[in-house]
């Protein structure tokens, strides 16, 4: 205060107009003789103050200086960490983008990358990238798949075994340099890996350690570092580490060269503040990222020791990092020494410059005010800056929170005049949900003394104003200010809050239906725009006819009950919320009460006040509007912006869902088909033979499994030789198509397959393929070999019954008629003896086509129920003399055996022919065995043997240990006359006769045979279902040979013979040649007929047709029945049934005499 006064007395002193001269006082003036002193006394007070302010000054300085370094230092940190958070939102980019896609495309990811410009906005990020997550077993698969996209020199490096491999497969942009890292498995490298683990586990981005990039050549090396954020698969919960490792599907990550980082990140390197940044918890030259002092080729003289230095650290990205930071000599040259120095110098000059001020005071008022203007002009200038800002300025007080001082900018930005916004406090501005907030910031602000914050601020028309503050708490004159730069970032937080709406909706689109989808965006239309109704109309083909498709939320919650969903409009006849259409623009109208032509709104509709609406082009044509309303203020282009973008991107996402789900299901529906198929199919690439994909069927059939079939050829694999494969790629590149061509393929287990093959050419991923298809056909070929066989059998058979059936007829005249002559020649006539020879072969033909009946399992036969342990064993005598002493026979029969229903005779039959049989083969003697046994058939061992059933059965097993047959002969043995033997010494009837007996009776044959190695016969007999008691014939007593017999033959020889039979055993005969001259000779009464003997099978008609219009003539006429024609045929004309008599062909005279006493002594109808 004393030196205050002391100036101000001096000043006063010196003044000119305030030493009064003496000629106008006329004294003398107390002053003078104290101004001739006052220039030294004005040098001793300066330059003592001097020294005082310079030794204040200088301890300010140091505080300063420090706090100027501190802020420095900070300012190096933080924006580091800023970048490193711009760089996370550009992965998380990229995991949207895989979130919101079933499978993002090389080509989609490219766009993406590109859209970012990094060279542009991300300087020092070397690429973006996206490494797939592979275990072994999808190595190969992953391998194939990139090379088919065309990179056929890709492989997954470095090469070796791991529990799980990584693979870089799309890296952007996709230069030389990063080339360098196609198909690296980042996961192999410790310091990487670490990094992915942390990433894979939490969910979050990691930045790895110092690493030295792939992308590093050996020009200009840079230390780098990956930041990671891991892409988990759709569908799979996240929610913890367990999950999170089962759901990963790979990492979005970037790698960044450091150096380019950290010029990008600051700009231009610091000279007077060197520092270093190290990737570890504590500074350790191993793990040193970054140093400005290598980086700028600084020269540091040693030794130095720094005034000032630092270590600073923060957590991010799951690591710690250290920054290390000293002051350089220039820093402590510019703003230590030479600013206290020049303080120092400078007071004393200006000590000296008052000294000499207060001379030239005395002489020049002028320069005095000249002074003054030049402090004046200097302050305008100040204030031309302070009041031209781009940006508002503010001064607060801090105690009354009113506005000291304020540029213009800042009341043009809220809407006021500098009279209203003087009269405003601090809180009347801010927006009141973030009172808080700033609250908050205030007091970090005078504990920090700055603070730098994004906040809402409120204009006179009550809008809010996004603004990025930046705040220092400051002394100006002696009080405590805060002093207030802001920026109005609302359009930047616009574009920023429209980007992540876009993507919210790009991603919910994938996860929800069409009317979810609408409503969300009509939601989010809503949140933007600041309205309360909103409605999405899908206009029709016709377009005509508006059909509601959704509301928003809001809308259908609170602000309308008028009936929606899916109602229909015609827009002549619909409202003002049309006109978009008619004038094919959008369309605001922010007063709607005063429109002249509004129609109304239909009951428990929401009253409009104002609204906006938008048409959604495609192709030139409308195919929807987008509507808001209600909004608080009038609606902006901004809003129109907003909404049109908004429109038509919920249209392209709703189009793009469409297809995807049509594809999705065509695929769907296209792996089932192909999965489930019965038939064997498989996807071939032609160049080398590599199976791309084969189906569940090919897999069961082959025994291998899909990692063994997919990524090898067939030929390689062992399935089909290297011939038929050519042959198929060969006919495949000649036609196109393959069709039924029949190949041999291998399975696992050495079988051998048949299979029908067809094949036709496909591309897939730019690559010609064959779609194969086989089919097995084996067991198929094995059956149809069968049905042939027994085509065959069939067909012979029919022949012999055929051949029988003549031969029959011919031995019956032959026998008759021998035997009428013989009974007219005395005994010893030559001639008799020559009709006894004749007799005898007859009857041996008569054998020959009776094994021939039997092979057709056509003969007539009498079966009845039988144990045949117990006939095997009677035979046994006629077997042991039938094969001779060299050969042992056993019987071995079974406890408990079944019972079956067989002819007896067919039975020594068979047992006859078999032994003779087995001894043929074996000329020098051996062992013939008889096994019986009960078994049971079920229908697997039907598919393999001929004629088999399911069911039980009574086997009878017939064994020698005999020359046995090759396969060759064992397909022929059952056939009519084969035989092996010698010419003369076997009819080859035998095994025929055997087989036609089995399978007549319901029974079947598997034959056992192997070259030197004896020959089994196993017979299948059905079990009778019940035990039956053996029929028999009640004797009867023979009438005599008397009565008329009509005769109705169609062969003459047969007629004739048989009417001199009857009439030499006593009968009269009557001959019909027809069956109609038959019927004429019964519908005369007075002829008459005891008994009918007829013929079966005649031309005009048969046997039982006859009889049965006779019968309606002569109630009870008895009839018998003969035939030369096998069983068979006889059973289908209907004669062979219960209670008629049948006589076959051909018979002696004591067989018709038996038959026809037989029949005429029954009584009844027949």
């Amino acid at each position: 205060m004393m030196l205050r006064f002391f100036l101000d007395r001096f000043i006063q002193a010196i003044r000119v107009d305030a030493i009064p001269s003496p000629v106008e006082s006329g004294i003398p003036s107390p002053y003078a003789g104290i101004a001739r002193f006052l220039p030294y006394i004005v040098l001793f007070l300066s330059l003592s103050l001097t020294l005082c302010f310079w030794f204040l000054y200088d301890s300010s300085l140091k505080a300063r200086e420090y706090a100027f370094y501190k802020d420095k230092t900070q300012e190096i940190s933080s924006h580091i960490l800023r970048r490193m958070r711009r760089d996370e939102q550009v992965l998380r980019g990229g995991v949207g983008l895989f979130n919101a896609s079933i499978d993002v495309t090389r080509d989609e990811w490219r766009r993406y990358v590109s859209s970012l410009k990094l060279s542009e906005n991300y300087p020092g990020i070397q690429g973006v990238g996206f490494s797939a997550w592979l275990l072994p077993s999808e190595v190969e698969q992953n391998v194939r798949q990139i090379r088919a996209k065309g990179f056929p020199e890709y492989t997954i490096h470095p090469a070796g075994n791991r529990p799980a491999y990584t693979s870089i497969i799309y890296l952007e942009p996709f230069d030389w340099r990063n080339q360098r890292a196609f198909g690296y498995d980042m996961f192999s490298e410790p310091v990487r890996r670490a990094a992915m683990e942390m990433a894979k586990d939490s969910g979050d981005a990691i930045l790895s350690g110092k690493v030295q990039l792939i992308q590093e050549t050996g020009k200009d090396i840079q230390y780098g570092i990956l930041m990671y954020l891991p892409v988990y698969r759709h569908g799979i919960p996240t929610d913890t580490i367990e999950n999170r490792r089962k759901a990963i599907r790979g990492f979005v990550y970037c790698p960044i060269r450091i150096r380019d980082f950290m010029y990008a990140t600051l700009g231009k390197m610091p000279h007077d503040i060197a520092f270093e940044l190290y990737a570890s918890e504590t500074p350790n030259p191993d793990s040193l990222l970054f140093s400005s002092v290598q980086a700028e080729k600084l020269v540091v003289p040693e030794p130095f020791k720094p005034d000032y230095q630092s270590v600073e650290s923060f957590d991010a990205y799951g690591r710690r990092w250290v920054c290390v930071f000293k002051a350089l000599p220039p820093f402590s040259a510019n703003l230590n020494w030479v600013s206290s120095v020049a303080v120092l110098i400078g007071g004393i000059l200006v000590s000296l410059l008052l000294t000499l001020i207060s001379f030239m005071l005395l002489t020049s008022r002028n320069r005095a005010f000249d002074a003054a203007i030049t402090i004046r002009e200097s302050e305008n200038r100040y204030h031309a800056l302070f009041d031209h800002s781009p940006d508002g300025i503010v001064i607060v007080d801090p105690e009354t929170t009113r506005f000291i001082d304020f540029n213009d900018q800042a009341c043009r930005q809220l809407g006021y005049s500098r009279e209203e916004f003087g009269s405003l406090h601090l809180v009347e501005i801010e927006c009141s949900e973030s009172v808080d907030a700033v609250s908050a910031h205030i007091q970090r602000i005078i504990r920090d003394g700055s603070d730098e914050f994004d906040t809402k601020l409120v204009t006179r028309q009550g809008d809010a104003r996004i603004t990025h503050v930046k705040a220092q708490f400051t002394n100006i004159r002696g009080k405590y200010v805060y002093h207030c730069i802001w920026r109005d970032i609302t359009k930047e937080k616009k574009e920023e809050q429209l980007l992540q709406a876009r993507l919210h909706l790009i991603e919910f689109g994938y996860t929800s239906r069409l009317d979810e989808l609408l409503t969300e965006t009509l939601d989010k239309v809503e949140e933007l725009t600041g309205s309360q109704i909103g409605f999405y109309h899908f206009l029709q083909d016709d377009q005509r006819t508006l059909t509601l498709h959704a509301w928003s939320t809001r809308t259908s919650k609170d602000f309308c009950r008028a009936e929606g969903g899916g109602s229909h409009y015609d827009i002549d006849k619909a409202g003002v919320w049309v006109d978009c259409i008619h004038q094919r623009k959008p369309v605001v109208h922010n007063d709607y009460a005063a429109l002249p032509h509004r129609k109304g709104m239909p009951p428990g509709h929401a009253g409009v006040i104002r609204e906006l609406v938008v048409p959604i082009f495609r192709s030139d044509r409308i195919v929807g509007i987008l509507g808001i309303g209600n909004k608080a203020s009038d609606y902006t282009e901004e809003d129109t912006e907003i909404v049109s973008r908004f429109a038509d991107l919920s249209w392209d996402i709703a189009e793009r869902k469409q297809v995807q789900e049509s594809l999705l299901e065509s695929d769907n529906r296209f792996s089932a088909a192909f999965n489930k198929a019965p038939i064997m199919i498989a996807i071939y690439r032609l160049e080398d033979g590599t199976c791309l994909d084969a189906n569940q069927r090919f897999f069961d059939v082959t025994e291998f499994s899909r990692d063994e079939v997919v990524g090898t050829s067939p030929a390689g694999l062992g399935v089909m030789s290297g011939t038929d494969w050519e042959q198929i790629k060969g006919q495949i590149l000649r036609d196109g198509e393959i069709t039924e061509l029949e190949l041999s393929l291998q399975t696992k287990s050495d079988r051998k397959l048949l299979c029908k093959f067809w094949g036709e050419m496909l591309t897939v991923s730019a690559q010609a393929c064959l779609l194969a298809i086989a089919m097995d056909i084996t067991e198929h070929r094995k059956m149809e070999q069968q049905y042939l066989q027994a085509q065959k059998m069939e067909s012979v058979g029919r022949l012999a019954g055929g051949v029988a059936h003549d031969f029959n007829n011919m031995l019956a005249v032959i026998l008759g008629l021998t035997e009428l002559s013989m009974q007219k020649l005395p005994k010893d006539d030559q001639v008799r003896e020559h009709l006894e020879m004749i007799s005898k072969a007859a009857s041996r033909s008569i054998d020959i086509t009776r094994q021939l009946l039997a092979f057709s399992r056509k003969g007539l036969i009498s079966p009845r129920p039988l144990k045949l342990n117990n006939l095997i064993a009677e035979a046994e005598k006629t077997l042991f003399r039938l094969i001779g002493e060299d050969i042992k026979l056993a019987f071995k029969p079974a406890p408990d055996l079944w019972t079956v229903h067989l002819d007896p005779s067919q039975v020594d039959q068979i047992l006859i022919n078999l032994a003779v049989n087995a001894r043929d083969a074996m000329p020098n003697g051996g062992d013939l065995i008889i096994m019986t046994r009960n078994a049971h058939i079920d229908a697997t061992y039907c598919q393999y043997v001929l004629d088999a059933r399911p069911g039980d059965f009574v086997q009878v097993s017939v064994s020698d240990n005999g020359m046995g047959m090759e396969k060759e002969t064992l397909d022929h043995i059952f056939e009519p006359f084969f035989t092996t033997k010698e010419v003369g010494k076997g009819t080859g009837l035998g095994l025929s006769t055997v087989y036609g007996i089995v399978t007549q009776n319901g029974g079947f044959i598997k034959v056992y045979s192997e070259l030197r190695q004896g020959t089994t016969f196993n017979l299948y007999f059905p079990r009778m279902p019940e035990e039956a008691a053996p029929e028999t014939v009640p004797p009867r007593t023979l009438p005599s040979g008397s009565g008329r017999v009509l005769v109705v033959e169609d062969d003459y020889l047969m007629s004739c013979t048989t009417s001199l039979i009857l009439q030499q055993m006593g009968y009269q005969v009557l001959i019909a040649e027809s069956p109609q001259k038959a019927i004429s000779l019964c519908e005369n009464k007075d002829t008459l007929i005891d008994i009918i003997l007829t013929d079966v099978i005649m031309p005009e008609m048969n046997g039982k047709e006859m009889m049965e219009r006779i019968s309606s003539i002569r109630p009870g006429i008895k009839v018998l029945f003969m035939s030369g024609y096998t069983a068979d045929v006889v059973a289908q004309r209907g004669v062979v049934a219960e209670g008629m008599h049948f006589i076959q062909k051909p018979f002696d005279m004591n067989t018709l005499y038996n038959k026809l006493t037989i029949a005429l002594g029954e009584s009844g109808e027949t």
